[in-house]
């Protein structure tokens, strides 16, 4: 199981639709079995994936089990993710399994550092991927999931606040690498959200992000600004079973298998 992170410090860039819409993508368009993790005490992740469910996100069970009772059963957090078909008629299957989050998450003990490295260990032969997403700030459920993952995305827009915060992303990880948590954690990149590409200002900052940090650092993939992604959030659905034809939905796709190529670079193949 490939475990990938979407961090940033910044809140508002995205993480959480991207982290939704990646797992969709992944499912829908590679036939992969995904298990995404939501580390936030919001719970955005965990409302939008079991909104047409009719589950009350706050009342099943969830990740803050595992710094309660070391004696859980993984299967017990394991939520498989229905979603309505295109008729909106009945809920079907996916491939996407979600480990809800919990706004108990604030105040649980997460001091250590492993717990859901530990959780997500127990879970390796059943996915194929795992997406953390992250609250915007280094808490301790932050650094869980930093330690337990062995790739980090970053989501950013194209703006000239996103550019000078990449530096403060960077040194976060790199000192924690340092200082032991996780040595492994490769950031695979910088993922540009949200590009409106009519506008020459946002092809400014798109060309200062590659001045900034480098061609080889920028997902060549920027995923456009649609307003089916926002349609799609609030039908509680990834873009890929709300609108699969749309050009955002491509954008995901080139973006994800880019992902692919990067992670299969880095393991020498």
């Amino acid at each position: 199981m490939k475990k990938v992170v979407m961090f940033n410090r910044k809140g508002g860039v995205g993480k959480t639709v991207c982290a939704i819409n990646w797992a969709g993508c992944l499912d829908i368009k590679y036939r992969k079995r995904v298990l995404v993790v939501d580390c936030d005490a919001q719970i955005n992740t965990t409302t939008c994936l079991t909104l047409q469910e009719g589950d009350d996100a706050e009342n099943i069970n969830n990740i803050s089990m595992l710094f309660k009772n070391s004696n859980y059963n993984v299967e017990d957090i394991l939520h498989p993710i229905h979603l309505l078909d295109r008729r909106d008629k009945k809920l079907i299957d996916t491939n996407i399994t979600l480990a809800p989050g919990s706004r108990e998450l604030d105040n649980v003990d997460t001091s250590d550092m492993y717990t859901l490295r530990r959780f997500l260990e127990k879970c390796d032969d059943m996915f194929d991927y795992c997406i953390l997403d992250c609250p915007p700030a280094l808490t301790n459920m932050t650094i869980n999931a930093l330690c337990a993952a062995d790739y980090a995305i970053i989501p950013v827009f194209a703006g000239r606040d996103s550019v000078s915060g990449y530096g403060m992303v960077i040194e976060e990880i790199d000192a924690m690498k340092q200082n032991g948590y996780n040595e492994n954690l490769i950031v695979l990149g910088v993922l540009i959200n949200a590009l409106d590409r009519r506008r020459a200002l946002e092809k400014y900052y798109k060309d200062l992000w590659k001045d900034t940090v480098g061609d080889g650092v920028i997902f060549n993939t920027a995923i456009r600004d649609s307003s089916d992604v926002p349609n799609a959030y609030e039908f509680g659905k990834p873009i890929h079973y709300y609108k699969p034809s749309s050009d955002v939905a491509g954008d995901y796709n080139n973006a994800v298998k880019e992902m692919i190529a990067r992670i299969k670079k880095t393991e020498g193949h």
